[in-house]
Formats: structure tokens, C-alpha cells, sequence
């Protein structure tokens, strides 16, 4: 047994340290200050956290390369020297998987093309720019036109999330922040594979026609298939197991394991399939994760993906800052600040100038278009992250390697470094101010709605602290001051948290000299009720199948035809007043038929029933239960929306002398109506179904239902010790086999309520 231990390296004193223990000194103390950041910045947002990480990294680096830090100083160099390749398998898959999996890709498919314009044309148009720019003004990073490529492949990865934050936050359409993230998402890939060519090319390779052919092929034709087949494993896997620890592994391995298989056994693009597969888990897969799976899967990903941003940003500055402490001034001076700083102004101009040509291109070929005003968000809100990051630390490492000249990795890695933390602290927190300077985001049309559902919660609020005031004995008006306190005095939208009335936070700053809401009230405020009240449906589907009293199916049919009614609101389709279209689409559809029809199930369809089994774990059933469900379901779920949606605002709106009030208690009232006659369409849907039918449907929910309380009821006994845990888990398995056949064996229950009528 052979044992690795570093003479020079000493922890505290405490003797010699094995090379092990050396390498994790800096990883741990890098998610140290990252934790640390992120805790103080919650609190005080005054500075975007992966700028700071990036600052505390070069103060870190600085340290190692003037005073050693002992063994801190040992495992900073070592992580400093990774290897090129280490830093792509270890940061990409993270950040990229974490991105499309949570991508809403009903919205990502409808903006699609103009995604591809700016992710693949508009890439290699930025990439050249920056290319020709570089080689004239930054000579020393890019000799020539091949490192100038690399480093225009570098910057034309984005990573908007600040953006995308802020965009739900001021409730942007969500055709915006598709684009923004959609683009993002796709330019990763086109990105890297441009960065690969030029890295290949500034190496001295000289590629054949065949040899370029071979390299198309394998990149965007054999990746994407490689992402495919690993999604539709895991969609499959996804479909039979509901313990949240089994879907949390099987995400994660897949991320790595794919981006391996594709970029090391294929010799592909690992981006592009972690792209795919991604994206094919967030159409089908998350619709088989549900309850705590769903939960555990959102918090672990935006840990790895937290993570991962950190360590990227940590490193980078950790290497720029021992390099200037150990660099003679040959590699990176203070003179190539201000080159940073004019290579940044010029990111801008042509980001511009794609944008521009893109959005061009794409009102030519007939695509969905965006307006000038969410064009000007698209160029500011362009920022640099992770992505580009650890390409330019690859980059530097190739350097240090001798496969690059060593200088100009350098330099490569400064100017990304200081243009990712100037889009940060510049561009992400003035985003705010620039779409209210537009006219983007025009707050009037949803104040007195935000009024009111302020207003239902306050009423909530106050009905809680007399129910728990009379239950303890409490005084009331302690808690009242205490709780109600935090609502405005008038029921305003806004929750004012105690602060220092001095404190003028980053993220605020965003927000001066924005004139207050005017007393108008104009006509978006019928698409806002809209947009709110399909949200509203949208959720309570989700909630019933998160309770397994509704399919995957259903639920993805339904999910749907929200998304088309959302897709309806003052669009083409859309016509004035207040209308709901989600019905007249299922409607439409073959899965939801004007005539209620029989049991029938044909060989045919049976056919395809089983193989849609097999793979993504339910069946695209053509027979009577599913439209049954469908309709059933899309009653109930209006039914419940409405009575804490409309109702309750409508209850809210008493006494408001708003000039809105007026305007929005007609268009909540329109809302109601037309959500009681859809409803009562569907229920007239139901009656005209045969009663075995009927019967068939409402037997299968109820078994559903019984099975979902029994399985919440043993889980709490199990929890409170009631049960022993081999019986728990006894009980529960046999509830879940219940279940498959109950969801498989339709013909079964068929039989049953046959003999029951």
C-alpha cells in the first residue's frame, strides 16, 4: 500500500498531508465562501454573487501566490493546473441539464426557430466579429484569426439567469423569457463546437474536407441521438419507480454519463446531447415525477447547478489572481484592463447588430417575431456565465500544456473574466430599468388585481390569527400588529419588509426614477385575468396528478390545452373580452370528442397502447376512460379555480375606490360566467356518455383516490411508529400494484362494473 503525502504541504501545523486531503482544502474552503456569499447577499443584495465569487477567488489567489497559505496554498495551485478536459466533464453537464430540465417546452417549441437563428447563424456571426476585433485590438491574445475565434466562441455562450429572474418577476410573457433562455440553452452547444474547431485549428491541425464532413456528422447528427437514447432510458426507468432518492441519482448520473458517452466514446459534442436528453426529460419525464421525487429533483439540480456556478467562478478568479502574483508583468498587466473594458463596449455593438439581423431574418421566414422593445431587452440582457468561463479556463490549461501559446490563454481568460463580471454588475441589475424605460412592462393593467389577491390574503391572514388567538389563548391584537402589519394599510401588491429606509440596495437601484402606476387602467387588464386564471387551472391539474387522482396522460392533454389558451390570449387566435378556448381545443382534438363515445378499444390502438407503456410509462389510450377523465377533470379543476380565484377576488373587491375597480369586477365577473359555462359543457359531456361508461370512469378515480388516502395514512403511521416498517412497506407495495393494475387493466374493472349494474 503505497501512501501519497506531500512533504512540504502542512494543515495547521498538524504535520504532513496526504496529496488527497490537499486536493479537497480548496474545493471545501471555494463552497465555504460560496455559502457565505450567497447567505449575505440574500440578506443584503447589493452585489451579484458570482461576481463576488469571482473577487474573493482573486483575493484567494493572491494570497496563495504572495504567502503560500500552507496547505490551502498547495491545493489552490493543483486546482489551478486541472487539467483542460477535467474542467468541461466536471462544470458542463450540470450547468447545462439543469437548464433544460426545467425549461417550459410547450414555449420553447412555439419559439423555436428564432432560438435557432440567434443560437446557430447568430453565434457564428458574433464569433467572427469578435474574431476580427480581436486580432485588430488585442493582438496579444489573438495572433490570429484562429485564437480570435476561440475567444469569440468564448464570449457567445450567455447564461442570462439574473435576467430570467427578473423577468418573472415583473411578470414578462413568457415569449420573452423563452427566447432569452431558449437561446442561452442552444448556444451552449454551438458554442463549444466552434471553441473545439478553433482549439483544433490553433493546434496545428489541418482537417480534409472528409475530416470536417465526419466532424458535422458526429456533432449534430450522432450527439443528438446519443442525448435521445439516454432520455428515453431514463423516461423509462422514471415511469416505474416513485422513490425520490432513485430519481435524483438517475438524473444526475445520466447528466455526466451522457456528455461522457457522447463527447469521449463518440467523439461528439457532450453538449449538445446533455441538450437533447434535457430537453426530452422536461416533455415527458417530469410528468412521471411527482409528489416528494418532484420536490427533491428541483432542490438537488439547483444545488448542483449553485454548485457548479460557484466553483467555476471561484477557480477563474483563484487562477487570474495567482497569476498576477507570480507573473513577472509579461502575461497580464494593468493595461489590459482597459483592453477588457473596450472588448466589452464592442460585445455590445455587435450583439446588437445579431440581434438585429436575426430578428430580421426570422420576420422573413415568417416566424413568430418579437417586438423592438423585447429586442432591446434580448441585446442588454445577453450576459456571460459559467459556460463561457470554463471554456476559457480549458483554454488557459491547453497553455499551460504547451498546446497553446501560454501567453495568450492568459490574456484570453483576463478579458473573459473581466467581461463576464461587467455584463453581471452592468447589464443584469439595469435590465429592470431599461424595460420600464421601453414600456415593456406597463405594471398599471395588473395593480388593482394585485390589490385584490393582496387584499383575499390579508383577509386569510386575519381569519388565521382569530382562529389561532381563540385556540391559545392569545392576545389578539399583538398578533395582529405583528402579522397584518406587513400588508400596505390600502391592500397595495406590494409586501413592504422591514428595512433600514437608508438602504439602497444593487438590486433596487434597478428600479429608481420609475414613475408610480398612473390612475389608467388600459386593455391588458382582460389578458392578465386570463393569463392568471389558465395558470391557476394549469396548477390544480398538476396538483391531481401529483395525487395520483389523474393521469400522465390527462394531465399532459390538460396541461395543454392551457398552454393554447395562454398561447390564444391576445394573440391571433385571441378575440375581445374575456373568452376561454381551452375546452373548444380539447374540443378539437381526438382525445376529446363532441359525441361521448363507447369502451372500444381497437387492435390497433391497443397496439400502441402497450408500446407507449413500455416506453414513457402510460398509454396514449383512444378508448372512452381517458376522454372521460379529461372531461371530468377539467370540471373539477374549473370548479375549485373558481371558487378561490374569482370568487375570492371578487369578495376582495368591496369598497375599492380604485379607477381600475370597476373595470376588473366586470372582467372578473365575465371570468366566472364563462368558467361556469365551460363547465357545465363538460358536464354535459359526461351525462351523454353510456352509464358503463360513466360508471367505469368514476369506479377508476375512486379506487385512485382510496388508494392515495390509504398510502398518506400508512406513511404517517409509519412515521409516528404506529406500524413497523416492514409492514408499512408490505402494505404499501401491495397499494402500489393496486394501483398499476387499476391504471393498466382498465378491461378488469370494465367487468366489475358490468356485473354491478
Amino acid at each position: 500500500m503505497v501512501e501519497e503525502v506531500d512533504a512540504s504541504a502542512s494543515l495547521f501545523g498538524l504535520g504532513d498531508v496526504p496529496n488527497g486531503v490537499v486536493a479537497m482544502v480548496w474545493p471545501l474552503t471555494s463552497i465555504c465562501l460560496a455559502l457565505l456569499a450567497r447567505q449575505l447577499l440574500i440578506i443584503h443584495p447589493v452585489f451579484p454573487c458570482t461576481s463576488l465569487l469571482l473577487i474573493l477567488g482573486i483575493g484567494l489567489g493572491l494570497a496563495s501566490g504572495f504567502t503560500g497559505l500552507s496547505a490551502l496554498g498547495d491545493s489552490t495551485r493543483m486546482w489551478a493546473a486541472i487539467a483542460p478536459e477535467l474542467v468541461l466533464y466536471l462544470f458542463l453537464p450540470p450547468l447545462v441539464f439543469s437548464d433544460g430540465l426545467f425549461t417550459n417546452t410547450h414555449y420553447f417549441r412555439r419559439e423555436s426557430g428564432l432560438c435557432i437563428l440567434l443560437a446557430g447563424p447568430g453565434v457564428v456571426v458574433g464569433c467572427f466579429l469578435v474574431a476580427g476585433f480581436a486580432i485588430a485590438a488585442l493582438p496579444d491574445a489573438a495572433p490570429d484569426w484562429k485564437l480570435g475565434a476561440a475567444l469569440g466562441a468564448i464570449v457567445s455562450a450567455t447564461d442570462p439567469a439574473a435576467v430570467l429572474a427578473l423577468l418573472k418577476e415583473v411578470g414578462a410573457e413568457p415569449k420573452l423569457s423563452t427566447v432569452v433562455s431558449g437561446e442561452s440553452l442552444l448556444n451552449d452547444g454551438s458554442s463549444v463546437v466552434l471553441f473545439k474547431v478553433a482549439v483544433f485549428l490553433a493546434a496545428g491541425g489541418s482537417p480534409t474536407a472528409e475530416d470536417v464532413l465526419a466532424f458535422l456528422a458526429l456533432e449534430v447528427l450522432a450527439s443528438p441521438l446519443v442525448g435521445l437514447a439516454f432520455a428515453l432510458v431514463v423516461v423509462f426507468w422514471l415511469s416505474r419507480t416513485r422513490d425520490p432518492v432513485v430519481v435524483v441519482a438517475l438524473t444526475l448520473a445520466a447528466s455526466w454519463a451522457c456528455y461522457v458517452c457522447a463527447d469521449w466514446l463518440c467523439r461528439g459534442s457532450g453538449v449538445l446531447a446533455v441538450v437533447t436528453s434535457s430537453l426530452v426529460l422536461a416533455d415527458l419525464g417530469k410528468l412521471s415525477v411527482t409528489g416528494e421525487g418532484s420536490v427533491a429533483l428541483r432542490c438537488v439540480w439547483e444545488l448542483a447547478e449553485f454548485l457548479a456556478n460557484s466553483m467555476v467562478f471561484s477557480l477563474a478568479g483563484t487562477i487570474i489572481g495567482f497569476e498576477l502574483a507570480t507573473a513577472t508583468g509579461e502575461q497580464v498587466s494593468l493595461a489590459d484592463l482597459g483592453l477588457s473594458v473596450a472588448l466589452y463596449a464592442y460585445l455590445l455593438a455587435s450583439r446588437a447588430l445579431v440581434v438585429t439581423l436575426c430578428l430580421g431574418a426570422g420576420r422573413l421566414c415568417g416566424l413568430k417575431q418579437l417586438g423592438w422593445r423585447e429586442g432591446v431587452v434580448l441585446w442588454w440582457g445577453g450576459l456571460r456565465g459559467a459556460v463561457g468561463l470554463s471554456l476559457a479556463l480549458s483554454l488557459d490549461e491547453y497553455g499551460e500544456q504547451g498546446v497553446l501559446p501560454e501567453g495568450s490563454s492568459k490574456k484570453v481568460l483576463f478579458y473573459v473574466i473581466v467581461t463576464t463580471v461587467l455584463t453581471l454588475t452592468l447589464n443584469g441589475p439595469t435590465t429592470g430599468r431599461l424595460m420600464h424605460a421601453v414600456g415593456l412592462v406597463d405594471r398599471t393593467e395588473r395593480q388593482e388585481l394585485n390589490r385584490r389577491v393582496m387584499a383575499h390574503i390579508k383577509s386569510v391572514a386575519a381569519a388565521s390569527v382569530c382562529a389561532v388567538c381563540e385556540e391559545e389563548g392569545a392576545d389578539q391584537a399583538v398578533l395582529e400588529s405583528r402579522v397584518l402589519g406587513i400588508f400596505p394599510a390600502g391592500g397595495g401588491a406590494e409586501v413592504v419588509a422591514p428595512a433600514a429606509p437608508w438602504l439602497r440596495t444593487w438590486s433596487k437601484w434597478a428600479e429608481w426614477g420609475v414613475e408610480e402606476e398612473g390612475d389608467n387602467c388600459d386593455d391588458g387588464v382582460e389578458e392578465d385575468a386570463l393569463r392568471r386564471y389558465y395558470g391557476s387551472v394549469r396548477s390544480e391539474y398538476l396538483r391531481l396528478r401529483d395525487r395520483r387522482e389523474l393521469s400522465s396522460q390527462a394531465a399532459l392533454i390538460l396541461a395543454g390545452s392551457c398552454d393554447r389558451g395562454m398561447d390564444a390570449v391576445g394573440g391571433a387566435e385571441g378575440t375581445q373580452g374575456v373568452h376561454l378556448l381551452d375546452w373548444a381545443w380539447l374540443c378539437r382534438t381526438e382525445l376529446v370528442r363532441r359525441r361521448a363515445p363507447n369502451l372500444s378499444l381497437g387492435k390497433i390502438s391497443a397496439w400502441l397502447n402497450r408500446a407507449s407503456s413500455l416506453t414513457i410509462g402510460f398509454g396514449w389510450e383512444s378508448g372512452s376512460l381517458l376522454r372521460l377523465e379529461v372531461a371530468a377533470a377539467y370540471a373539477a379543476a374549473h370548479r375549485t379555480v373558481r371558487g378561490h380565484f374569482t370568487s375570492a377576488l371578487l369578495e376582495e373587491g368591496s369598497g375599492s375606490c380604485s379607477p381600475c375597480s370597476d373595470r376588473v369586477l366586470g372582467v372578473l365577473q365575465a371570468l366566472q360566467g364563462e368558467s361556469e359555462e365551460k363547465e357545465g359543457e363538460a358536464r354535459l359531456y359526461l351525462r351523454s356518455a353510456p352509464e358503463l361508461s360513466r360508471r367505469t370512469m368514476a369506479n377508476r378515480r375512486a379506487i385512485l383516490r382510496v388508494i392515495t388516502e390509504l398510502e398518506e395514512e400508512v406513511e404517517t403511521m409509519e412515521a409516528e411508529s404506529a406500524i413497523s416498517g416492514g409492514d408499512a412497506r408490505d402494505l404499501l407495495g401491495r397499494l402500489s400494484g393496486l394501483r398499476l393494475a387499476t391504471c393498466k387493466r382498465t378491461q378488469a374493472i370494465v367487468l366489475d362494473t358490468k356485473k354491478a349494474l
